[in-house]
């Protein structure tokens, strides 16, 4: 039996937890899974940042209108725009 590499195990578990998972998550899975936990610079060698994972899920037109919307209704304030979504999420759990 070959065991499997870091990277595979790495793609593996971004096929299991979805393509927007974090490190953290890909580190945990990767420990209970494989008995290995992948550094970060090897999970980005493998599959890319998180950032440009993230990035991939949006189109331009959503980062633009996310742009104009922020600089309209919170004067470019990212922390009060944090908050509201933070607060959104609290109020779907309840």
């Amino acid at each position: 039996m070959i065991d499997k590499t870091i990277s595979d195990c790495i793609r593996e578990a971004q096929k299991e937890l979805g393509f927007d998972c974090t490190n953290k998550q890909i580190q945990r899975y990767c420990q209970e899974n494989f008995g290995k936990k992948p550094i970060s610079q090897t999970i980005n060698s493998a599959i890319g940042t998180e950032y440009s994972r993230q990035a991939n899920k949006l189109t331009a037109n959503q980062l633009a209108d996310t742009k104009r919307f922020i600089k309209k209704h919170f004067n470019n304030d990212e922390k009060a725009l944090f908050s509201c979504i933070n607060l959104i999420k609290g109020l779907k759990k309840a």
